[in-house]
């Protein structure tokens, strides 16, 4: 508005299904602006904008990304095959402490789970490596020490027979 002079306030609805409809809220006048300078003359010049992305989030190669998802799918892959194959029979624990070391490697697989649909969906090769190095020691404990437990009673059971 570096114009001088009158200007009309007009207020238009209008939409799909409704006739245009126009109010006239008034009239503003403006008088003695000052044409030669802009507004925001007082600033001096301002910086040019420029337009900065943002940097590639390192991958890792393809070779690297095919081996990495290959492992984490075979873990579960071997599990089920193996338990098919000794033919195991699913049932709570008798104790105490192998029920507690079976919970613990049942919740660790569900976390590993749960860290494969994170890489798929928004975590780097890298994050998700992390992740696996921190659940592995973890599983591998409680899943040797739940079949400690599970060997002890079953070797009792055939040992009272």
């Amino acid at each position: 508005m570096r114009n001088n002079g009158a200007y009309s306030i007009d207020l238009l609805v209008a939409g799909e299904r409704i006739e245009p409809v126009v109010w006239s809220l008034g009239t503003v006048e403006f008088s003695g602006l000052n044409e030669s300078k802009p507004a925001y003359a007082f600033l001096g010049l301002l910086p040019e904008i420029t337009c900065e992305t943002r940097s590639v989030e390192k991958r890792a190669p393809p070779a690297v990304t095919m081996v990495f998802n290959a492992l984490l799918l075979a873990a579960p892959l071997v599990m089920i095959v193996l338990s098919i194959r000794v033919n195991a029979s699913y049932s709570l624990p008798k104790g105490f402490m192998a029920f507690l070391w079976n919970l613990v490697f049942q919740l660790s697989i569900i976390a590993f789970l749960a860290l494969l649909t994170l890489y798929w969906i928004k975590l780097s090769i890298y994050q998700a490596f992390v992740g696996l190095a921190a659940l592995t020691p973890l599983t591998i404990l409680s899943g040797q020490q739940y079949l400690r437990s599970f060997f002890h009673t079953q070797s009792s059971k055939i040992k009272s027979e």
